[in-house]
């Protein structure tokens, strides 16, 4: 192993400017890690990519050379954006929250104990429910074309 820094998949976001479900998104998508247990594994494509597991405070997460070059596959052309709440809410100066409570109204989404859930209707409009994999929180990812 080279003298590099390596980063936990949250700091290595922080460090691109997207969101850490975007980067956990797009490393499931290049077969990098997988999720099991609740754990976020590395693969054998993740270890050869320079993936590695750390220590810390919580326990053992995996981590990566800070420059790691990750390509996303290309996207179909026709195939729907998916936004978080966040997201959406920075293009209309709106906050999480808010967006949250609106989407609930069109009956696309609904409170659940923590976080959102995403309804029947919502799934039938493309949105898919999301998970953040640190604290379990549910979340939905809104379909935008």
């Amino acid at each position: 192993m080279n003298d590099e820094k390596q980063l936990s998949t949250t700091q290595l976001a922080k460090l691109r400017g997207i969101a850490q479900e975007q980067i956990f998104g797009q490393l499931t998508a290049l077969g990098l890690i997988e999720k099991k247990d609740d754990k976020w594994q590395l693969t054998n494509a993740g270890s050869a990519a320079g993936g590695v597991y750390l220590n810390g405070k919580y326990g053992q997460y995996v981590a990566w050379p800070e420059d790691l070059a990750i390509e996303a596959p290309p996207a179909k052309p026709d195939a729907p954006k998916l936004l978080t709440a966040t997201v959406l809410g920075q293009q209309f100066d709106l906050t999480a929250n808010k967006i949250n409570y609106i989407l609930s109204e069109l009956g696309w989404i609904k409170k659940g104990l923590k976080g959102w859930l995403v309804t029947e209707q919502g799934l039938a409009m493309g949105a898919e429910q999301g998970e953040d994999s640190r604290s379990g929180i549910p979340y939905v990812l809104i379909s935008i074309y």
